[in-house]
């Protein structure tokens, strides 16, 4: 595959996303050979594998939400098999409170899979979110 084709497989992905289904992101990620690294000093920042980072999605998209997850594009870029997403979150719990973050993603896409990622974001933000539930389950 090429650079336009790998940059589509990144197009569904955030399109997924911003739809909080996680079963459908899954379906994006090769099956043997995909790991996700959320990078930061964070209880959250660590490597995941196919199923664990599924599960994550999941329970961080469950969240009561006024307004679900969102992702706004803000940059593409891609080169041979890689390709580079930056972007801001935001959402609305049902409390009002809002949650926003800005990630920087690296995809590595083969044969039309996603195989590796690598997010850059405050961690600590995700910990103080959503993801707090993950983090406690794992305890």
């Amino acid at each position: 595959m090429g650079i336009e084709e790998n940059k589509a497989v990144v197009r569904e992905w955030v399109r997924r996303w911003c739809e909080n289904d996680h079963q459908a992101l899954g379906q994006l990620y090769d099956d043997e050979a995909f790991d996700w690294r959320i990078s930061g000093l964070s209880p959250v920042s660590r490597k995941y594998r196919k199923a664990e980072v599924v599960e994550l999605m999941g329970k961080t998209f469950a969240t009561p939400m006024k307004q679900k997850l969102h992702l706004k594009v803000k940059h593409m870029t891609a080169e041979d098999d890689r390709v580079a997403l930056e972007a801001e979150g935001y959402g609305v719990y049902e409390d009002g409170s809002e949650f926003r973050n800005f990630y920087h993603l690296l995809f590595t896409v083969r044969d039309g899979k996603i195989v590796r990622g690598r997010a850059y974001l405050d961690t600590w933000q995700a910990v103080n979110s959503s993801l707090q539930q993950s983090i406690d389950d794992r305890s």
